[in-house]
């Protein structure tokens, strides 16, 4: 309950805000769904170089290795988004109070 009415917080002060660019807080992720999020997505990368390579289109196999190098490139910008309910209470005062 808590969380959700921390969503709806967040939610509320963001739309509120009128911000051009939100703020995402992820307050619980477990290394499961850490991992299945990383999974699919490799998946997807593996399966566009390999359709690539199965019709003989380089192309493909490009567009597949493009999309995973900028897929690394963002995974190691955003390191440890997820934080604790205190943690995003804390972020969202300093959201707050700077406007």
């Amino acid at each position: 309950m808590a969380v959700r009415n921390l969503h709806h917080s967040i939610r509320n002060h963001l739309v509120g805000a009128g911000m051009s660019k939100p703020t995402v807080i992820i307050i619980h992720e477990t290394v499961l769904q850490s991992l299945a999020r990383d999974a699919g997505t490799f998946f997807m990368l593996a399966a566009l170089i390999g359709l690539g390579v199965l019709l003989q289109s380089v192309a493909l196999q490009w567009v597949g290795a493009i999309m995973g190098f900028m897929w690394l490139v963002a995974k190691g910008r955003k390191p440890g988004r997820s934080v604790s309910i205190v943690d995003a209470r804390k972020r969202l005062d300093e959201l707050e109070s700077a406007q």
